[in-house]
């Protein structure tokens, strides 16, 4: 699998966060950082989909996620199926929904297809030990730079008598 096809506002509605005027750009913020993520660890490609609702249909890239809002008169789950259809690899694609409707297209047309759920539960498995390594690797690191503790005055003495000059 190359590409991933996600149903943004399906995959956070999963997430059990509330989502509404004043949570909604915060919402997305929080799909894309975890997707941005996924991608650069399982190095793959997203296109994250968003039904635009009276917006004009937008896209916009950030390393390997593609973010698309839907014209006012398409889905997001209608995008996906165009994708789908326009794909020459569809065994490179996998849909990430938990839409039955949209994940039985998918499924006829010879793509892969995890409900939003099952993603969610893999995406946080893949990238929090990365993230908790990182975290090992800079306290690690941090360690090594410091300086050792230098000998007290009195272990000074100890080890002069003991060594000599």
């Amino acid at each position: 699998m190359n590409r991933l096809l996600v149903d943004g506002y399906n995959v956070a509605h999963k997430m059990g966060i509330k989502i509404s005027a004043p949570t909604l750009t915060l919402v997305r913020e929080h799909v894309e950082r975890l997707l941005l993520s996924y991608a650069m660890v399982r190095k793959s490609r997203i296109t994250l989909i968003y039904d635009g609702k009276g917006k004009i249909g937008s896209r916009e890239t950030n390393g390997s996620l593609e973010i698309e809002f839907t014209p006012e008169n398409q889905t997001a789950d209608s995008r996906i199926k165009e994708l789908i259809d326009e794909s020459l690899s569809k065994t490179r694609l996998m849909v990430v929904s938990s839409d039955l409707n949209i994940c039985h297209y998918a499924r006829i047309s010879g793509v892969k297809s995890i409900s939003s759920e099952a993603f969610l539960k893999e995406a946080i498995e893949v990238v929090q030990p990365n993230t908790l390594q990182q975290k090992h690797l800079r306290k690690k690191s941090h360690h090594s730079q410091e300086k050792p503790n230098t000998p007290s005055q009195k272990e000074m003495d100890e080890w002069l008598k003991l060594f000599g000059k």
